[in-house]
């Protein structure tokens, strides 16, 4: 029987406020036309948010968007972003091209999607061949 893989996965501490204050100095704003730092009201406590910056754009509050700290943090050319009206984008995100997951343990790694089965023509299913 062979034995499952180890997932393992790196652990980000969460940065403080100082931290947060600093960063947005090294945002990559030429990357972002026409996007400022995010007025969000409504709270960003999600934990992919400990791993991304919340902007929006500057002419309507509505189109906002999630950017990956760590791919702007490692300056990676082309930085993640995702519409943050949704979370799923930016999960799968840091799980597939960092290896960080939900600190808290309190959600799984996203697992990948299932292999499509094979297409069987109605010849084969019906065994006329």
């Amino acid at each position: 029987m062979a034995e499952s893989p180890i997932i393992s996965s790196m652990v980000l501490e969460p940065p403080d406020q100082e931290d947060k204050k600093n960063s947005w100095d090294l945002f990559p704003w030429k990357d972002f036309p026409g996007y400022t730092q995010s007025q969000r009201c409504a709270s960003t406590s999600l934990w992919i948010w400990q791993f991304g910056y919340d902007i929006e754009k500057s002419d309507d509050d509505t189109k906002r968007r999630w950017v990956c700290k760590v791919c702007v943090d490692s300056r990676r050319p082309n930085h993640h972003s995702a519409a943050s009206s949704g979370t799923q984008n930016a999960e799968i995100h840091l799980w597939n091209d960092h290896k960080v997951c939900d600190p808290s343990g309190r959600r799984k790694p996203p697992s990948k999607a299932k292999e499509k089965t094979p297409s069987r023509n109605i010849a084969e299913m019906m065994k006329l061949n």
